[in-house]
């Protein structure tokens, strides 16, 4: 049993794992920590993995969007600390190793990190990243985006300075409505020219995923950029980036032989009060 609870971060930290060890170059994995929030057996599991098993694995669509959405954070997080930003806010940070993988870069430039989760999943990325912090300070924050407010991280985030928040497979678990105040709070309290990044399932392809008794109404929006963009601009953010999952894959990985198209999702960036199309692009608009 992973040290994750059985949940959707357990998977993703599982598949993860198998990517770092199995795929070869382009293909791999650039996630080597994430095996820490595995257990031995998982770890020993996905080191012996068979042909089949990984035959299965790579035909979901999903496994390489997975390959696709870890390059294209590490490269938002390397281009804010270019763009000159501060901080970075990693909002459901799960098994989550990004701040800790570039502590190096993260620690050179100055840059404060808080990541936040639930309440249980936040402690326990606290015990397990500790043997990691030494290269960079990290502040730890429970957070529940379907409650409403968030005084205590709305109060990290006004510190001063230019502002990355990210979240990771995060919206598709929690309410539209309540998605929509956190990004409302970030375009209110961060400064001019921060940035926000996060990904969302795209309306009307698996409108059931992410629901539970506690989400009722996950986020969703379209996968047209210019209904997305007009989505935040009522909420006082500038889009300067949009892709969706199956350009993201074929601009940082390619069409790898056999791979199915993942076509559920898509990745947004956003700026705060700043209207100028030239935001941190996380090398996927280069490529385009």
């Amino acid at each position: 049993m992973s040290i994750l609870d059985l949940s959707n971060a357990g998977y993703v930290a599982r598949l993860r794992y198998i990517q770092a060890l199995h795929e070869a170059a382009n293909l791999r994995n650039p996630d080597t920590l994430v095996g820490h929030f595995l257990s031995l057996r998982d770890r020993w599991n996905a080191k012996i993995l068979g042909r089949e098993e990984l035959t299965r694995l790579r035909e979901d669509p999903f496994y390489y969007y997975l390959l696709a959405r870890t390059k294209y954070y590490d490269a938002v997080y390397r281009e804010a600390v270019t763009a000159g930003v501060v901080q970075i806010a990693n909002i459901g940070c799960g098994a989550d190793t990004r701040p800790y993988r570039l502590g190096e870069v993260i620690r050179d430039a100055g840059v404060r990190i808080l990541e936040c989760d639930q309440p249980a999943a936040v402690e326990r990325k606290r015990k397990i990243a500790k043997r990691w912090r030494g290269l960079i300070s990290v502040d730890y924050m429970p957070i529940d985006l379907n409650l409403s407010g968030w005084p205590d991280v709305a109060k990290w985030l006004k510190q001063g300075g230019k502002t990355l928040v990210v979240m990771e497979g995060v919206s598709p678990y929690i309410n539209a409505e309540s998605f929509t105040a956190f990004l409302r709070l970030i375009a209110a309290v961060c400064e001019e020219g921060s940035f926000c990044a996060y990904d969302y399932k795209i309306k009307g392809v698996n409108d059931a995923f992410g629901k539970t008794e506690r989400t009722q109404h996950p986020f969703r929006l379209s996968h047209h950029s210019d209904e997305v963009n007009r989505y935040h601009e009522d909420l006082d953010l500038t889009q300067v980036f949009h892709a969706t999952s199956w350009e993201l894959c074929a601009r940082l990985i390619g069409n790898p032989r056999h791979a199915a198209t993942f076509c559920e999702d898509a990745v947004v960036q956003v700026r705060v009060g700043v209207s100028v199309l030239d935001g941190v692009n996380s090398g996927a608009e280069k490529r385009a």
